[in-house]
């Protein structure tokens, strides 16, 4: 998906500052996986967003950081 121009969702957990870094293409998608991993006394709200989405512009810059493999094991 090109979140440069298209809507997207993401999940914020509570407690937590950022958004989670997966997103997905409707605020369904979003809510299914959240309720799937939500732990106990935790809660979550799905923003959505677009081109202005931070969390995948930083994203995407660590995509092309040289050196920097998404495939590379920790």
């Amino acid at each position: 998906m090109d979140h440069m121009q298209l809507p997207h969702y993401h999940i914020r957990w509570s407690g937590k500052p950022t958004l989670d870094w997966e997103d997905f293409s409707t605020r369904a998608e979003a809510e299914a996986r959240a309720k799937q991993l939500v732990r106990q006394d935790e809660t979550f709200t799905i923003e959505e967003h677009n081109g202005t989405c931070l969390r995948c512009r930083d994203a995407m810059k660590l995509k092309f950081v040289p050196g920097i493999s998404k495939d590379a094991s920790a």
